[in-house]
């Protein structure tokens, strides 16, 4: 049998260059779709994890796409997690399901804002939109993606809203000008009296 369940898989990618060449191993079987140093089984009607690193994600993907034990069919979404604190600070997990044995596997990958993520848009278009909000959200760059651009944010925005270092205000603030007819960004001003903290009481303005 097939588990994907909590395994951390690993692939020679000098083998996966040649894609027909290598095997999974199933209960002491092979077949053609790939080499994983894990015990693998599979149950249906269930939510598999898989914890991979950032240069297996895509072989992985092509692996339970095209494995007759688990066929998964359709990209259902991308989740991120920023761990400021950490050198790979961000967690993306893209979730997929196989409609023929009603099973949802889950991928999830570690990466930083400098090392790109290789695209799973042309294995699943319907990550083309998912991981263009995970690039504007959280700036996780998606290498070889045909069209990365921001899809949430406004044309300008400077910086990443979902990242934890990002400011609560944000860096611009957006307003039509009615005499004008027309809208106008300027940079965020907040206007307050200076505070101190004390432990023994909340805060207060001016002490």
């Amino acid at each position: 049998m097939l588990e994907l369940t909590n395994s951390v898989i690993s692939i020679d990618q000098n083998k996966f260059k040649n894609f027909e060449s290598y095997s999974v191993t199933k209960t002491g079987a092979t077949t053609n779709y790939g080499s994983v140093n894990s015990d693998l089984s599979l149950t249906v009607n269930s939510l598999h994890r898989l914890i991979v690193s950032r240069q297996d994600l895509r072989p992985i993907s092509v692996l339970i796409k095209l494995h007759s034990l688990t066929r998964v069919t359709n990209a259902i979404d991308i989740t991120s997690i920023d761990n400021v604190t950490n050198d790979l600070r961000f967690n993306i997990s893209y979730h997929f399901q196989s409609t023929t044995t009603n099973t949802r596997y889950i991928l999830t990958t570690r990466t930083s804002e400098s090392m790109p993520v290789l695209s799973l848009q042309s294995l699943y278009p319907a990550f083309n939109w998912t991981e263009r909000e995970t690039w504007d959200m959280f700036g996780v760059f998606f290498a070889k993606h045909p069209d990365l651009r921001r899809i949430l944010t406004d044309y300008g925005f400077v910086g990443f809203p979902l990242r934890k270092d990002f400011p609560l205000t944000g860096f611009r603030e957006v307003q039509f000008e009615d005499t004008i007819k027309q809208v106008e960004y300027n940079n965020t001003e907040l206007t307050q009296s200076y505070r101190l903290l004390s432990f023994n009481r909340s805060w207060s303005a001016n002490g």
